[in-house]
């Protein structure tokens, strides 16, 4: 499919369900565009993929977060009524159930927040404090995991925060994971990524052996000096990428006679460091 407005423009695009937790894929559609007749039916299209991917875990009394794409007051009631299951999203302001006094701009003080109730749900009317100290527009959310009106610490509903923070989660921690590879990575570090994302401990050496070990051997030339081991001590770094390419360049040449002519009819030998006349 095609999105203008992505740094990838064309390609392919799967709706996923996954753990908050363990990050785990738990299912997945792929959007292949408008279908006749629709499979939805009477639905519209996220609340349909937020039916299907959550189908297994119906009267679990889990927690669904989604964004603006998926969240309508008709997907809210149907998890809450049919499903057993809560909800926690943004929702777009354009949305006919919203009240215009909660889409006004009129009196808002820039990091208050308003609160709405029907039943078993809550609206969230959100104006955020810029570094200007004004705001700009609103922000809505929905949810049918909270009562109460209730604030962090930063003045915030606690609604936005529980949002906010599933959201940094799921895109926080791969990299977080990716991090822990480094070889030279603290211990306090590691210990400190480790409890923040609920990750597994690992004794330190064990832990710390197989990295070192994939370190070195998708790169030669690591060592706890930081410096490359072909070069004498007093080499500049600018010589290291000289030195790289140098050896590149002549296992390339290398490669390529070996591939035209026989070593032994043109009375050459070839050496791991290069080649050179017999």
């Amino acid at each position: 499919m095609y999105i203008p407005k992505k740094p990838a423009k064309y390609g392919l695009k799967l709706i996923l369900c996954c753990d908050n937790k363990s990050k785990y894929l738990l299912g997945a559609i792929p959007y292949v565009g408008k279908q006749e007749p629709p499979p939805q039916g009477d639905l519209s299209l996220g609340h349909y993929y937020v039916r299907q991917l959550t189908r297994p875990y119906h009267q679990s009394n889990r927690n669904v977060t989604v964004d603006n794409w998926f969240t309508s007051i008709p997907l809210a009631m149907d998890l809450q009524s049919n499903c057993g299951l809560t909800l926690v999203g943004t929702i777009k302001s354009n949305k006919k159930e919203i009240p215009s006094q909660m889409r006004s701009m009129e009196g808002r003080i820039p990091g208050s927040s308003a609160f709405l109730y029907d039943d078993y749900m809550t609206l969230v009317s959100y104006a955020p404090l810029t570094k200007k100290g004004k705001s700009s527009k609103l922000v809505h959310l929905l949810s049918t995991m909270h009562s109460t009106p209730t604030l962090g610490d930063h003045g915030k509903p606690e609604v936005l925060r529980t949002f906010l923070m599933e959201l940094a989660m799921e895109l926080i921690c791969p990299w977080a994971q990716h991090r822990l590879t480094r070889p030279t990575l603290s211990c306090e570090l590691v210990a400190l990524i480790r409890s923040a994302f609920d990750l597994p401990s690992q004794p330190p050496q064990a832990a710390q052996a197989p990295e070192r070990e994939v370190a070195l051997l998708h790169n030669s030339h690591f060592n706890p000096e930081k410096r490359c081991r072909d070069c004498p001590g007093t080499a500049k770094k600018s010589n290291v990428a000289n030195l790289l390419r140098r050896k590149w360049l002549t296992s390339l040449a290398t490669r390529w006679i070996l591939l035209i002519t026989p070593p032994n009819s043109i009375g050459l030998e070839v050496h791991p460091a290069g080649i050179r006349d017999s």
